[in-house]
Formats: structure tokens, C-alpha cells, sequence
């Protein structure tokens, strides 16, 4: 949800919204927030909501503000930044950051940082079986889905050496790994 765009930092806005999560028909999540203003303009979003705990089915309420801040835009207007609110190894966040997140297991929201999150590509940088076979797989799966759509000879071209350098590396991988050949097949139609 972007609250920018959502117009949720107007000056003069007022407002609660919330959301729910279910599963197998009961509440088990629920999270509402609310724009916290002073004099001059918004200062926090307050966010309260409820986790259930899925073992003990027990519940816990939070309440509590995230400070924003804003920077001005080049063209006018301004960009609005959430400035951490957690405490790790006794030492206060206070980092500006554009989201804030609630992994499994964490009580509240936070910036990436102080909950250990990385990219998916960082995760990922190096692996084998992505680097060997899915990345490829993607790019030749592209391939093709464009190679289906497209009506230039010349274009047409292009695509289909991009497929067979994806088609070689695939190879390369399945030698590594069984001493067989994989074959990528295109049906036009």
C-alpha cells in the first residue's frame, strides 16, 4: 500500500483505515492505522493491530507511533520517509526509510535493517541452481513468450539467438549435473 499516493499525508487528512487477515473463517490478523498531526503537519502514523499467535491461539494488541519525515521533491511536493522506531542491542534505529517491515515472528514494524531482511536477488547472487538453471530457464521462457508475439523477421532474429544462448547455457547445466542434454522446443503457432 502506498500512502503517499493514497493521499493519507494531506495536510488537513483525517482518517483511520484498517485491514483484517482470515483463516478458516476467523480474524486472525488485523492491522489499522491512523495519521497523527501537530501543528506543523503530520508527524507519526500510529499503527494498532493484533497478532494471534497460531499454537496458542492467544492475543496480543499493539499500539504504538512510527515517526515520518519529509524531504522536499525537486518539482515540488514532498516525499514522506518512515523513521524507524526499534531499538537493537540497545541502540536506537532512527534510520529514514521508505517502507517499514513486519516479518513472521517480529512484534512490530521496522526497516529492513534491524530485521535482517536482504533482496531476494542478494539471497540468490551466486547460487548455483539459480545461476545454473533458473536464470537461464527465465530468460529462454521470455524468449519465448515474445518470440510468439512478435511478426518482424529482423526482431524475430534476435530473439531466437537470445534463446539459443539461454538453450546452450541450460545445456552446459544439465551436462554438469547428468551428462544429458536438455532440449528447449518452440511450436509456432
Amino acid at each position: 500500500l502506498d500512502l503517499q499516493r493514497e493521499g493519507i499525508f494531506k495536510t488537513g487528512t483525517a482518517g483511520r483505515w484498517s485491514v483484517s487477515w482470515s483463516r478458516n473463517g476467523r480474524v486472525v490478523a488485523s492491522i489499522s492505522y491512523q495519521l497523527e498531526t501537530g501543528n506543523n503537519g503530520p508527524f507519526g502514523l500510529r499503527f494498532i493491530y493484533t497478532i494471534t499467535d497460531r499454537q496458542t491461539g492467544a492475543k496480543r494488541d499493539y499500539n504504538y507511533i512510527i515517526p515520518v519525515t519529509s524531504t522536499p521533491c525537486n518539482y515540488g511536493g514532498r516525499r514522506w520517509w518512515f523513521v524507524c522506531p526499534l531499538i537493537v542491542n540497545g541502540r536506537s534505529c532512527r534510520r529514514r526509510c521508505r517502507f517499514v517491515y513486519q516479518p513472521p515472528g517480529a512484534g512490530y514494524f521496522g526497516c529492513r535493517e534491524c530485521h535482517e531482511l536482504t533482496y531476494e536477488s542478494r539471497q540468490r547472487h551466486r547460487e548455483k541452481f539459480y545461476e545454473g538453471f533458473q536464470k537461464p530457464y527465465k530468460v529462454a521462457q521470455a524468449a519465448q513468450e515474445e518470440l510468439a508475439r512478435t511478426r518482424s523477421w529482423a526482431k524475430k532474429e534476435k530473439i531466437w539467438i537470445k534463446l539459443i544462448r539461454a538453450q546452450a547455457v541450460l545445456d552446459n547445466y544439465e551436462k554438469s549435473l547428468t551428462g544429458r542434454s536438455p532440449k528447449i522446443t518452440y511450436k509456432e503457432e
